[in-house]
């Protein structure tokens, strides 16, 4: 992310001594989620499962006109794309792994998702 490395320069120096790729994006995806929850309020943080789940609904803390909608909306969390074991071995680090994002998300929805056929 490199806008986020040019406004944030202990950012910047915390990554560039990070040599594991994976490590590295927990560690810049935590910065992100640190950032949402200096600058969000709880009301206004928009999960993506939740705008699944409300057929884009949830999205009415941007706009009230959202509150009418009611979309056919499918997760693509287990998209086919996406190697599983490659999904597994990230998600056991995530798990691992401490940041932000646990402010914003449970190890139990995290471990629910790896567990889904």
């Amino acid at each position: 992310a490199p806008v986020a490395e040019q406004l944030d320069g202990r950012l910047r120096e915390m990554l560039a001594g990070i040599k594991d790729k994976t490590v590295r994006q927990l560690r810049l995806l935590s910065w992100f989620f640190e950032t949402y929850r200096r600058v969000l309020p709880d009301r206004s943080v928009v999960r993506y499962e939740e705008i699944i789940r409300s057929g884009g609904k949830a999205l009415r803390v941007i706009t009230p006109q959202a509150e009418s909608l009611a979309e056919p909306l499918a997760s693509k969390n287990q998209n086919p794309l996406y190697s599983q074991e490659q999904m597994q071995q990230l998600g056991a680090q995530l798990l691992a792994s401490d940041g932000a994002y646990w402010d914003f998300y449970s190890k139990a929805s995290v471990q629910a998702l790896l567990e889904e056929p």
